[in-house]
């Protein structure tokens, strides 16, 4: 099986992988100035790990959400129960033909009545506001080139060359 090259595009920021490039050759059909197969040098390479940068600034927030739908009406509570019915009044004499007579005592008061239904939801309230922005972080340090590669026989006798990969389309 064939031995595919494959070249990530990285954002020169954050190191996030922007794009991955399948060139439509191999590694070994690429030939460099000193006759060597691009496959054969890559293998080669020997990668160094730099020291971790500082941390960057703290983005600013991000903006409010929209509001949400309304949420469905609860359901109808059960009906509490009835209370008992008060006395009735004592009926007050018959009068003469004539003159009204006196007014009655005042009956007891009433039993409560039956509770209501239950209102519908009010709306939701609005989204509060954006907090403060923080602070900004210190600047981290400038990186190293990274379009130089080195080869050779080992590191402190390897040459310096600047590469360039064309994506093709």
């Amino acid at each position: 099986m064939a031995n595919i090259i494959q070249i990530q595009l990285l954002d020169e920021n954050t190191g996030e992988v922007l794009e991955t490039v399948v060139p439509e050759t191999e590694g070994r059909a690429v030939l460099l100035a000193d006759g060597t197969d691009l496959q054969t040098y890559l293998e080669g390479l020997v990668l160094q790990e730099g020291a971790q940068g500082p941390q960057g600034e703290r983005g600013p927030a991000g903006p409010a959400g929209p509001k949400g739908d309304t949420g469905d009406v609860g359901a109808t509570g059960s009906q509490g129960e009835q209370g008992l019915r008060g006395a009735t009044g004592a009926t007050g004499p018959k009068g003469d033909n004539g003159a009204s007579g006196p007014t009655g005592p005042k009956g007891d008061t009433g039993i409560q009545g039956p509770r209501g239904l239950q209102g519908d939801q009010g709306p939701k309230g609005d989204t509060g506001n954006t907090g403060p922005q923080g602070l900004r972080g210190p600047a981290g340090a400038d990186g190293i080139d990274g379009d130089q590669v080195r080869y050779g026989a080992d590191y402190a006798s390897a040459s310096t060359v600047k590469m360039f990969f064309k994506k093709l389309v």
